[in-house]
């Protein structure tokens, strides 16, 4: 995907700008609305953002995770690694089963960017408590449960469900073939050189076409 990158001269922030990407718009509405629900959505995000920056692990170039994944880690820990939970699942089928399907590329990309039901359904999810933790609070917490609680070769994250997906349900069977293939396409992607595709790529991509995944898929189509 073509990207433009640069610096506001004003404010200092950092833009990417890319072109004949339709998943990011998606994805950038996903979070827009994630961000509407709680004030401290946005602030968690910039400060994990710019954590991750300063750590130099937010640079997929390098090996490291993307600046968009280490948001959805944000969102993933406000829905169920704090008590009570600060956000829901925009994908949940009490939102989203009235709504018509939006599919991109054949994968069902529908959430719900209705705020106050959002927040209706969290609230009736949390038995209408709430919870009035800092933003800096959460930020400890949000380093506490990925250090101490979420389980790197048990869970994986995702924000879809509201709650962390099983590894090992996701790597086995038939849905697990799909997967590895994927996997492999993507590690297949990295060993391209100068931009062109290689050999080994390019038939990693028609293997994993066959399983049912596309390059370019984001987390939060899973």
């Amino acid at each position: 995907v073509p990207i433009v990158k640069f610096t506001c001269a004003n404010s200092g922030i950092e833009v990417d700008v890319c072109f004949n990407n339709m998943l990011a718009v998606h994805n950038t509405r996903l979070l827009k609305t994630y961000a509407a629900l709680d004030p401290r959505v946005k602030r968690l995000g910039l400060a994990v953002k710019k954590w991750a920056k300063r750590c130099n692990v937010a640079a997929t170039d390098h090996g490291t995770l993307s600046s968009y994944t280490w948001v959805m880690m944000v969102v993933h820990y406000l829905q169920c690694g704090c008590e009570p939970a600060v956000l829901p699942s925009l994908q949940d089928p009490a939102l989203i089963g009235h709504l018509e399907p939006t599919v991109l590329d054949g994968f069902d990309i529908t959430f719900s960017d209705d705020v106050p039901a959002a927040r209706a359904l969290l609230d009736a999810q949390n038995g209408g408590r709430a919870n009035t933790r800092p933003a800096a609070a959460l930020l400890a917490g949000f380093f506490h449960f990925y250090a101490n609680e979420h389980s790197v070769r048990r869970d994986v994250v995702c924000p879809r469900l509201g709650r962390a997906a099983d590894k090992f349900a996701l790597w086995s069977g038939r849905q697990g073939l799909k997967n590895r293939r994927y996997l492999a396409m993507l590690k297949a992607e990295k060993a391209a050189s100068n931009g062109r595709p290689s050999d080994r790529y390019l038939a990693a991509k028609r293997r994993a076409r066959k399983g049912g995944h596309k390059p370019g898929e984001e987390p939060y189509v899973h």
